[in-house]
């Protein structure tokens, strides 16, 4: 049987209590860890069905909401609401979570899966701290563009792009509208996230998804999307480290696939092989894509590896 159990524990930032999940199996020995960085707008009790299908498979699973998120907020009015260097404290307590997990299973295998800006934060973690982790798995995450490195301060750059209030539901319409007025047919404020109609209904009945970002939490969003695309997260990782891509082909957050091949590129230029899957009909949230089975099983497949030499 799977047993999840919550717990808390406090923020790098000293102020807020972070909410995580634990997904175990009572009869499975584990055959890993399995850390989940969820996105912005996004919470932990989203990714319920995917750690259970994990668990079920031998994997412990974890995860937490971030400062300003689901249940590491004591009220709605909280949410969004982060101090200037979110960014910093979101790799900060991932690796709070990490190092507890890591005392409750020792000498067992661990991996950081990331979603979306979750994911740009999984390669900045994984270039930071590779030598306690197996590998890492990154979902619905891209490259950004080389242009906007040629910008003095790429940072204020990309800021001054968005406007002054930003919801979270809003945020990769705004940035890549261009490009996804012409993939999506439907052309509403979400058809970036999912071509499933349950899940953009269950994305827009959530309390805790979809919310109205602060300036800082927006900084924070490009700031992560602009430290995670540096090449040297991929420069420093060991030839044996191992890397997944995963996301949907129609995703804007990864230009339609072109944004996951030139991120998976920096790493194979490292020495490193990544896996790479592109599922053709999906968008952003491939966990919730209507064929999240296949993605659940690639995923599987590729923990499973004993190395990252062949899927």
């Amino acid at each position: 049987m799977i047993i999840k159990k919550q717990a808390y524990f406090t923020s790098d930032n000293r102020i807020s209590k972070i909410r995580t999940l634990l997904w175990e199996h009572d009869e499975n020995q584990a055959s890993g860890v399995v850390q989940i960085i969820p996105s912005f707008g996004d919470h932990i009790d989203r990714y319920d069905a995917f750690a259970r299908f994990l668990c079920q498979n031998g994997y412990v699973v974890c995860g937490a909401d971030h400062i300003g998120h689901g249940g590491s907020v004591d009220t709605p009015e909280e949410l969004g609401a982060v101090t200037p260097d979110a960014h910093l404290t979101v790799i900060r307590d991932a690796n709070t979570l990490h190092r507890i997990m890591s005392k409750r299973y020792p000498d067992t295998p661990y991996y950081i899966l990331g979603v979306g800006i979750g994911a740009f934060a999984a390669r900045i973690y994984a270039g930071a701290f590779s030598d306690l982790l197996t590998g890492a798995v990154f979902v619905g995450c891209g490259q950004l563009p080389d242009f906007v490195w040629a910008f003095t301060d790429p940072l204020n750059a990309l800021m001054d792009r968005l406007p002054r209030e930003l919801s979270a539901a809003a945020a990769p319409d705004v940035l890549f509208g261009k490009l996804t007025k012409r993939v999506y047919k439907d052309n509403s404020e979400l058809s970036w996230l999912s071509r499933s109609e349950e899940t953009l209904e269950d994305y827009i009945a959530d309390p805790y998804t979809g919310f109205t970002m602060t300036k800082e939490l927006t900084a924070a969003m490009m700031q992560l999307m602009l430290k995670g695309s540096d090449r040297r997260n991929a420069d420093v990782l060991p030839p044996d480290f191992k890397i997944m891509f995963v996301s949907g082909a129609k995703d804007s957050l990864g230009f339609l696939g072109r944004g996951v091949i030139s991120a998976s590129d920096l790493y194979a230029a490292a020495g490193i092989t990544p896996e790479v899957i592109l599922y053709p009909m999906d968008r952003h949230d491939i966990l919730h894509e209507p064929d999240q089975d296949r993605v659940y099983a690639d995923i599987l497949k590729f923990l499973n590896l004993k190395d990252n030499s062949v899927y």
